[in-house]
């Protein structure tokens, strides 16, 4: 029984193709090196001004930055939803009635109702009524546009110009 050959091939040829192979593996551990060599100078710049040692010690910043603005951005945002229950309260809403409420020749518009109310049509309107020898000032309470004391007509007109601007 003879030995099985699979290649018949001289020492040197042998030496050439194990070089060959050689040089094939020292070039990819060349390029592996280099390779390395950019992905630390990369991972370097990036860990610059971190702080931290490695990629989970910024990581591990990041989402603690990340947990700080989100509760940030809760209180925010309950801040913001607080100053938007206020503003709905807050008497912005002017309307402005100036007119001449009696017969006078030559009289002036001196008189006023002057409504002031908020988002919902709660407020006040006050009535200066104007004439030669007097003037009187009447405060009425708003509640959804309406009071509970009896209101003239240009003390609804006044409301209704605020309404308007709301």
């Amino acid at each position: 029984m003879g030995e099985i050959v699979v290649f018949e091939l001289p020492l040197e040829g042998w030496i050439a193709i194990g070089a060959f192979g050689f040089v094939i593996l020292f070039v990819l551990w060349l390029v592996s090196v280099v390779r390395i060599g950019k992905l630390k100078r990369r991972l370097n710049a990036f860990l610059k001004d971190t702080g931290a040692a490695d990629l989970e010690g910024v990581l591990a910043k990041l989402h603690e930055r990340a947990e700080a603005l989100k509760a940030a951005s809760d209180r925010f945002e309950q801040r913001i939803a607080a100053l938007e229950a206020k503003a709905e309260r807050m008497k912005a809403n002017v309307g402005v009635l100036r007119y001449n409420p009696f017969d006078e020749r030559g009289g002036s518009d001196l008189s006023f109702s002057l409504a002031i109310v908020d988002e919902s049509q709660n407020g006040v309107v006050v009535s200066s009524l104007h004439s030669r020898d007097e003037s009187r000032v009447y405060a009425k309470p708003l509640e959804a546009g309406a009071s509970a004391y009896p209101l003239t007509p240009e003390e609804k007109e006044a409301i209704i110009l605020a309404k308007r601007k709301s």
